[in-house]
């Protein structure tokens, strides 16, 4: 059986810092699922990358990685 999602993020844009791992990435993958544009932000710039790619696997129709250093 497949998990249809609700798509309440369309038309919006959601921006996950620590998005590269942990509950960042599942939290931009989730949000992927259900429509948002999904900016994905880590200090970590491969794992802003996979998490990016992971995210657009998920549904996302815009995704973009941005390595970011938020402290």
């Amino acid at each position: 059986m497949t998990v249809q999602l609700a798509r309440r993020f369309e038309d919006r844009v959601v921006i996950v810092t620590g998005g590269g791992s942990g509950i960042g990435l599942a939290t931009a993958i989730r949000c992927a699922g259900e429509g948002a544009t999904v900016v994905v932000a880590d200090v970590d710039t491969n794992a802003c990358s996979a998490a990016a790619a992971q995210a657009l696997a998920a549904g996302a129709e815009k995704v973009f990685a941005c390595p970011t250093d938020v402290s």
